[in-house]
């Protein structure tokens, strides 16, 4: 839903350590609500080609989110965030992330207990993100 003209072009990349470069695929992007000011949840859900061991994954950034709005209270540098998959993995990385809102970026990085776990391929990843909606609709892009 773009209802706010608030297109959701969340571009989801990753830092690798390693020389073997992943591609990393969203398949759907979604937010809950279209009304101003109101809670949103949005969630970006995506799947990779080949495994990505922890220890070779730094961070994952999402980009494409200006205009979203941290809600009152919220500490950009500790921005809550689920994370879900189909494979068991949904601890791989911090419950908290860093949310840039100038930028519309949001970065999640991976939990130091999890080196070993792993992106699969075949697996299914959602992030899970609330800001509010701005006042009023933006022009798309």
């Amino acid at each position: 839903t773009s209802c706010l003209n608030l297109t959701i072009v969340a571009n989801v990349s990753f830092e690798e350590k390693s020389t073997n470069k992943a591609i990393l695929t969203i398949t759907s992007t979604s937010q809950q609500t279209c009304d101003p000011c109101a809670s949103n949840a949005i969630n970006i859900t995506f799947v990779v080609d080949q495994g990505i061991v922890g220890d070779c994954l730094n961070t994952l950034t999402i980009t494409g989110l200006q205009g979203l709005l941290a809600p009152a209270g919220t500490n950009a540098a500790a921005f809550p965030v689920s994370f879900t998959s189909s494979d068991s993995q949904d601890d791989l990385f911090l419950s908290t992330g860093k949310w840039h809102s100038a930028a519309g970026t949001f970065i999640l990085e991976v939990a130091t207990n999890k080196t070993q776990s792993q992106l699969n391929p075949g697996a299914v990843y959602t992030i899970g993100l609330v800001f509010d909606n701005p006042a009023s609709p933006r022009s798309s892009s």
